[in-house]
């Protein structure tokens, strides 16, 4: 299987094949001209241990938009460290070679990855926001998450206020891609 990620503005493709060694939970993961061994347990459906060439990781993926007719965002969550994937599918990576961009793809939902706190709103509803900026910090598990844009857009709402509890998946925020 071969995807593309789209990371800090970075497009990644990443062949992934199973393991001959021992199918079903272990896979080589080819990214540019190296290879990286992936043994991976799933410990519920958003947390995952991992074992990297031999090094061991422990993942919370949560899917923030996307479905089977649109490419999907992810927020992950490893070593402390929140990240934002996009994995493109053949209609966005079109859209990115268009004039209009990722700007065609319309709203943005900040979704809440895990149950948690809403900690601080970063902007108020009216503000221009540009990718990578925060939007609203969640605390979870003890960890403060920044949540972020990962586009340019205009806050349309604000689904919550500081101090509410959230569920995972709980909408907190919509951006308004420019142009809509």
């Amino acid at each position: 299987m071969i995807l593309e990620l789209l990371l800090n503005n970075q497009t990644y493709k990443l062949e992934i094949r199973e393991r001959q060694s021992t199918p079903g939970s272990a896979l080589v993961v080819r990214v540019g001209d190296k290879d990286y061994v992936v043994d991976y347990r799933s410990l519920d459906p958003s947390f995952y241990s991992l074992i990297i060439d031999g090094r061991s990781y422990q993942a919370i993926v949560s899917q923030i938009s996307g479905s089977s007719r649109e490419s999907s965002v992810f927020e992950v969550n490893l070593e402390g460290k929140s990240y934002r994937i996009q994995v493109l599918d053949e209609a966005t990576r079109r859209l990115r070679g268009s004039r209009r961009g990722l700007a065609a793809l319309g709203q943005q939902v900040i979704v809440a990855p895990m149950p948690g706190k809403v900690l601080k709103l970063l902007v108020r509803t009216g503000d221009a926001v540009e990718p990578g900026q925060g939007i609203v910090v969640v605390e979870a598990m003890k960890m403060e998450n920044e949540l972020r844009a990962s586009a340019p857009g205009t806050v349309k709402e604000i689904k919550v206020s500081e101090g509410l509890a959230v569920n995972a998946g709980d909408p907190l925020v919509v951006l308004e891609s420019p142009g809509q």
